[in-house]
């Protein structure tokens, strides 16, 4: 993600997320830097650094039905003011 290849990332989502996916691929081009949180089992979280100076935390699910690990789903978190 922190590559800026929005082709790269979209061929990491399983056809079936991609096909009803309306926010994490806009939100990740507007994305200018991805920290990992951290990663359990299929699950992963990352914080996002928006251009507008705003961040989000975001729960990707992944899935490997064929033997490539893919995007299931998507779950995106606004960050609380001064928290």
């Amino acid at each position: 993600m922190n590559a800026h290849q929005p082709d790269s990332t979209a061929g990491r989502l399983s056809r079936d997320f991609a096909d009803r996916d309306d926010e994490l691929r806009p939100l990740l081009t507007r994305t200018e830097r991805t920290e990992l949180i951290g990663t359990v089992a299929n699950r992963t979280l990352f914080h996002l650094h928006l251009a507008d100076g705003d961040t989000r935390v975001v729960e990707l699910l992944w899935r490997h039905p064929d033997g490539t690990w893919l995007v299931e789903d998507a779950r995106v978190f606004s960050l609380i003011a001064g928290e």
